[in-house]
């Protein structure tokens, strides 16, 4: 599994989590551009998109990508009216898992490239 860090925007990163399938979920994608660039050169397959909340800077890029991959958008089922073409509502506790495990993979892939 790998996490890439990518930056979009100013000031914001979003994050692309891949498995040796080359299957691919992005995290916040606050614009399209950067995540198809490493999509296309690492020829990846998005298959979810995963918004932590509705604002700009977390989900301008969904439509796009959405577009662009046949990618289902996954987002707290109380933003569903804020987050544009969500396919996957969760709830509170599906949300602390998936993010649980987003911070500890990236706690570690942090880790790693501490001792590189």
């Amino acid at each position: 599994m790998n996490v890439e860090i990518i930056k979009c925007l100013k000031d914001n990163y979003s994050y692309l989590i891949t498995d040796s399938d080359r299957n691919s979920i992005v995290i916040d994608p606050s614009e399209a551009d950067p995540i198809i660039k490493i999509i296309e050169k690492k020829k990846l397959n998005l298959k979810f998109i995963l918004n932590t909340h509705h604002h700009f800077d977390h989900i301008g890029g969904n439509d796009e990508l959405k577009k662009k991959y046949s990618s289902e958008i996954v987002g707290f089922k109380k933003d569903k009216d804020r987050i544009p073409g969500i396919d996957i509502s969760v709830s509170d506790i599906h949300q602390v898992i998936l993010l649980s495990i987003f911070i500890r993979m990236k706690f570690y892939f942090l880790v790693i490239l501490f001792f590189l």
